[in-house]
């Protein structure tokens, strides 16, 4: 069938890039910041406006040497302009979302066309792994983006051999290691070395204006890796440079199995509600890896999920430059069978959606056994909350599958999309809520901050990463990790005030006499010691 006009895809696409505007907007600002990452990059950025030096970062009043500063930089601006609040540390994320599924779409219409790219796109904007990043106020999706365009932009230098096309892929580099650092370089770079090596192509380097490129990359990223140096010398080198690489480097050999049912687990989940089609779209794609698309899909993809598995952390963002890859990859997938010949790809599909259940409830075993492992108190109390998301998305398998068996294909595949966003409705709308109820960084940090003066200082007792607190009491907060080392702190100069769980504070002996309980919330409490108050408390 003939590809749709340009007025029409331009119209498909505005309808899905308003989609994922809606979609990554809608509840933006509810809930309050999640540890650590959240709070700590809302932080820094309000700390540059606080130290004036946009140059070193800064956290919880000390130097934070490492992280690249774009991320920090759009942050303080954001909060110059709108204040501080979670909308506004995380309107970056969704607007770098709504980004990358452009870029997605682009990528995916260079590769195989424009029905392709559109499908890919609205993929992309129902990916769970991508929706929930797209409204955190991390790099990540920022990061992830500028990796997708650098990729789109060297390939058409590849395909039609232009050399400003190179350069402008030096740029998006440029921009990705100012975002997240040099390891965003590694995956388009090697994916297109290897491409390149796999179709004996390597003489095409020589098409590359490396001068004009490695001077665009370099105006980009350089500058303020080279303050940087110049300021912290070593210390910032190690944390910005070596910091990235040497978990990578020193994982445990035995670790590795490990991380790989870990990584896949994140990816299985992280994919719905399309990851019953990841391997019928592998296979797929594998065996028409003449074509280039359709290779840079798997490279790409090969790529990231060792580079997961090397570095050993088994943290979702390891692996979530697969997701708009796989996107593409079933996108195509999905085009074909619609467009092209149902014949040929429907006993795939049907075997998907009979996988489908199964990662529903893989989706539902896995969540629910986290939570309560990790949350154990804060997950019986929101439980009943996640029933409505949870039969959202059991009847949206269901429904999809009805529509299928009944040839009806098309309302079958939008049928996915509308089904994720109920779910994220449902989810932030009314499940969400419930959650706020069980962080009591929030209203602990507000009641503290009003009681603060000048001169007063807090302490977090056993908490790992008090990041929240910091952000939301908006003064710096000592930690203490032993009843030994809270004792010293609280027999210094002036009031303290204590942010702990009330058993751990029961359980710590010989602390100061006087302390009285200013704020509660849960398990957790604040207590001040007045500026006089430093005897052994009984």
């Amino acid at each position: 069938m003939r590809e749709p006009e340009a007025g029409h895809e331009r119209v498909l696409l505005g309808l899905v890039l308003a989609f994922a505007a809606a979609f990554f907007l809608f509840h933006l600002g509810a809930g309050s910041l999640w540890d650590v990452d959240e709070p700590r990059y809302a932080e820094a950025g309000r700390e540059i406006l606080a130290t004036g030096d946009p140059i070193t970062q800064h956290l919880n009043g000390a130097p934070w040497l490492g992280p690249a500063p774009l991320w920090m930089w759009l942050q303080a601006a954001s909060g110059a302009v709108l204040g501080f609040s979670e909308w506004s540390a995380r309107i970056w994320a969704a607007a770098f979302g709504v980004l990358g599924v452009l870029a997605t779409h682009a990528l995916g219409r260079e590769w195989f066309g424009p029905r392709t790219g559109v499908l890919s796109a609205l993929v992309l904007t129902t990916t769970l792994a991508y929706v929930v990043t797209a409204r955190l106020a991390v790099p990540d999706t920022a990061a992830v983006t500028w990796m997708l365009l650098a990729m789109w932009a060297g390939y058409r230098g590849y395909r039609d051999g232009r050399r400003r096309d190179y350069v402008l892929a030096s740029l998006f580099l440029g921009l990705g290691v100012l975002t997240r650092g040099p390891g965003t370089v590694v995956v388009p770079a090697v994916t297109m070395l290897v491409f390149l090596a796999y179709r004996r192509s390597l003489g095409r380097l020589r098409e590359v204006p490396w001068l004009p490129a490695a001077a665009v990359f370099l105006a980009v990223a350089a500058p303020w890796y080279a303050a940087e140096a110049a300021r912290h010398g070593t210390a910032f080198l190690r944390a910005a440079v070596w910091g990235h690489a040497a978990p990578r480097l020193t994982v445990p050999a035995g670790a590795h199995a490990h991380t790989l049912l870990t990584d896949a687990g994140i990816v299985a989940i992280g994919a719905v509600p399309w990851t019953a089609f990841l391997p019928g779209a592998a296979g797929y794609h594998y065996l028409r890896r003449w074509q280039d698309g359709s290779l840079l899909c798997l490279l790409w993809a090969a790529l990231v999920f060792a580079l997961a598995l090397a570095a050993g952390e088994r943290l979702p963002v390891d692996v979530l430059p697969l997701f708009p890859i796989a996107a593409i990859a079933v996108g195509r997938l999905w085009e074909e069978f619609l467009f092209e010949g149902e014949g040929r790809l429907r006993r795939t599909l049907a075997a998907s959606f009979v996988l489908q259940i199964g990662v529903v409830v893989l989706l539902v075993v896995a969540a629910a056994a986290f939570a309560t492992a990790r949350y154990p108190r804060e997950f019986a109390a929101v439980r009943d909350f996640l029933l409505a998301p949870v039969g959202v998305l059991v009847l949206g398998t269901g429904v999809t599958a009805v529509l299928f068996r009944g040839r009806r294909y098309m309302a079958a595949f939008l049928s996915l999309p509308a089904a994720t966003a109920v779910f994220i409705g449902v989810l932030y709308a009314g499940t969400l809520p419930a959650v706020e109820t069980q962080k009591p960084m929030k209203p602990l940090a507000a009641a503290l901050a009003a009681r603060l003066r000048p001169g007063d200082r807090v302490i977090a007792y056993m908490i790992e990463a008090p990041a929240a607190l910091v952000f939301y009491a908006d003064h710096v907060v000592e930690q203490a990790g032993d009843p030994a080392s809270l004792r010293r702190r609280l027999c210094g100069s002036g009031r303290v005030f204590v942010v702990a769980r009330r058993e751990d504070l029961a359980a710590a002996s010989g602390l100061p006499g006087g302390l009285e309980t200013v704020a509660a919330d849960g398990a957790y409490a604040v207590e001040m010691k007045p500026a006089a108050a430093c005897g052994a408390g009984s």
